[in-house]
């Protein structure tokens, strides 16, 4: 399905997730986070890293190697956690403790929240990107209310299985665009 509105394209992209067998997603996570290694974006301090949903219907792109990454670069790591329509960021490190929100979505059950306008790169979820650089997400707005919340210049990398597609027909005003999509086999740049 190369272009679409965004229900049709969230339940065939999300069905296509759910029929990868456990090995190809975590082999195919394993090759985004090695992809990541080849970006031009190891000379900033701050990165968010969303944690990847527990949901095994979800099968999203799994994040904790590319966190270990991070921390082995001694990069300081954010995630994020749902408060009400929002999401916060919180520092993280081996020894933060988590809860499975109602998305099953582990989050930091601290309240050391930071400003997210301390951000300079953002790796995000995504069901699937277009060629113009539009991530679709679950359908909920998080995302796009909080990169509003952060400094127009943080780099927005979309994690996903998928080539981008060729349009997500009905995009809004306050959608985010990507500037890099990381799939197992490449990267994409957008304008």
């Amino acid at each position: 399905m190369q272009r679409g509105n965004k229900q049709e394209l969230r339940s065939y992209y999300s069905h296509q997730r759910f029929v990868l067998s456990d090995q190809r997603h975590a082999k195919y996570s394993e090759m985004i986070t090695n992809q990541t290694r080849s970006l031009n974006v190891w000379s900033y301090q701050n990165y968010h890293v969303y944690l990847t949903s527990e949901n095994p219907n979800h099968k999203e792109v799994k994040t904790f190697q590319l966190i270990d990454l991070l921390w082995k670069k001694k990069k300081q790591v954010f995630v994020p956690k749902v408060n009400g329509q929002e999401l916060e960021i919180h520092p993280f490190s081996k020894n933060t403790l988590l809860r499975n929100n109602q998305w099953l979505i582990p989050e930091p059950t601290e309240i050391d929240k930071e400003n997210p306008e301390i951000l300079q790169v953002a790796f995000l979820p995504l069901i699937v990107a277009d060629q113009r650089g539009y991530r679709l997400g679950y359908g909920k707005g998080y995302y796009d209310r909080f990169l509003n919340q952060c400094v127009s210049s943080i780099l927005k990398i979309g994690l996903g299985f998928f080539a981008p597609i060729q349009s997500i027909e009905d995009v809004h005003s306050a959608d985010q665009k990507l500037n890099y999509l990381i799939t197992p086999k490449k990267i994409y740049e957008f304008d």
